[in-house]
């Protein structure tokens, strides 16, 4: 430990005489690894100091020799990363203690969640993709690691921002509640969710208008509104006050069940709450707005949607790029590109620009009409509305219309990647 100290003072010593290669990973890395090397969190901006993976590995061993989980969260959190797993599995192997081994594994291990949840992101971007990917033991797994971390006489993790110590240096917000939920329902798992919701009481997590968000996002997602209405009566009898996207979340629960009366009824609501001088935050009201969009096109309300929408145009809130996107993909889908034009002059008359979601919804619906043009057509609008394609465009593009599967957005994918070939400014990357 005395020689970390020293290693990482001959390095602020000499970090303005450091080669490229002392602050580049090796050759052949895998993108895992990029996370080799870190920044030193300082009171100088200018003071950065390259520590690879195996010295701080060999840290922490150090510190789990002398049995000293704290010291090592302290030294970790100053280089916080993801030790990649191949890297911990090949430095452990070399001591023939297997409690070491064990011991060292169990402090990664409770680091890594530390770093999650110093990182709130990370952590809603894993909780999402393990959820997508349906991977309920995996959620599971990450779950009661952190559950762990709240309890015992090593616990690391408090449940309230306020508490924050040098034992807890992190805490597990509401945020991070509703995420796990909306996964746990997400993944078919109400045992789950009843399970995380004992824990925030057992915790004293008071839930607010963010779980109980959450939880309608979940029924959402298994499409049980009836469970989603259940939910909403018990946070309204508790005296919880819903937020904007609490009303987004049982609107959209209704109209994915294809239950259009009930989405309305609670749109109903959250507009009556408004005219009474509710102040909500308009991006929030604007969801709202957008939900109710999405699901009277996707029940065949076509008409009314487009109401809803002059309505907004003229009485406010102004609809965004969201709003006109989502009924250009209605009609773009059914290749209706008269209704598509009325749409983009709209978006003109309100001075709203298209973004790459546009451009590539109004190629699909060329496409649909036959027009072998599309793509040259999709350019000049493009320039017409001041922005000049580059690869990062193209790229998002070309993307767009490769998911959609279909042979004529293959065709216009390659037509684009052959223009970007032959532009000096969009050369693909």
């Amino acid at each position: 430990m005395d020689l970390f100290d020293s290693y990482l003072n001959e390095l602020h010593h000499s970090r303005g005489h450091l080669s490229p290669s002392d602050g580049l990973p090796a050759e052949g890395q895998g993108e895992e690894d990029l996370e080799d090397f870190t920044l030193e969190p300082s009171s100088g901006a200018s003071t950065k100091v390259p520590v690879h993976n195996t010295l701080l590995l060999a840290l922490i061993t150090a510190f789990a020799i002398d049995n000293a989980f704290y010291a090592a969260l302290r030294a970790f959190l100053r280089f916080p990363r993801q030790l990649p797993r191949g890297l911990v599995e090949q430095f452990l192997s070399q001591f023939p203690d297997a409690s070491l081994r064990s011991t060292v594994g169990s402090y990664v291990q409770r680091l890594h969640i530390v770093r999650y949840l110093s990182q709130p992101r990370l952590l809603t971007h894993r909780t999402s993709l393990l959820a997508s990917n349906l991977d309920d033991t995996g959620l599971q797994k990450l779950y009661n690691q952190i559950i762990d971390g709240l309890r015992g006489e090593e616990a690391y993790i408090t449940v309230h921002p306020a508490e924050l110590t040098e034992r807890t240096p992190v805490a597990v917000e509401e945020i991070n509640w509703a995420a796990f939920l909306t996964a746990f329902l997400k993944c078919d798992r109400r045992d789950l969710g009843v399970a995380l919701w004992n824990d925030m009481s057992k915790f004293g997590v008071k839930p607010t208008a963010i779980s109980w968000t959450a939880l309608l996002d979940g029924y959402d997602s298994m499409k049980t509104p009836e469970d989603a209405e259940k939910a909403w009566n018990v946070m309204i009898a508790q005296g919880t006050e819903p937020s904007a996207m609490t009303y987004r979340a049982i609107i959209s629960a209704f109209f994915n069940a294809h239950e259009p009366a009930g989405a309305i009824r609670y749109f109903q609501l959250f507009h009556q709450r408004l005219s009474e001088g509710w102040e909500a935050d308009r991006a929030d009201c604007i969801a709202v707005y957008n939900t109710v969009l999405h699901g009277l096109l996707s029940n065949g309300r076509s008409g009314d949607a487009h109401a809803l929408l002059q309505r907004l145009r003229e009485k406010g809130p102004k609809p965004d790029i969201v709003s006109f996107n989502t009924v250009l993909q209605y009609h773009g889908r059914r290749g209706e590109f008269r209704l598509v034009s009325r749409i983009l002059d709209q978006m003109s008359e309100d001075g709203l620009t298209g973004d790459v979601y546009t451009f590539s919804t109004v190629l699909s619906s060329l496409l649909k009409i036959g027009r072998t043009d599309a793509t040259g057509l999709i350019l000049n609008l493009m320039r017409k509305q001041n922005i000049e394609p580059n690869a990062a465009i193209f790229s998002a593009i070309i993307d767009h219309q490769v998911q959609e599967g279909t042979e004529q957005g293959l065709n216009a994918g390659m037509e684009l990647l052959r223009r970007m070939e032959r532009s000096p400014e969009a050369r693909p990357n």
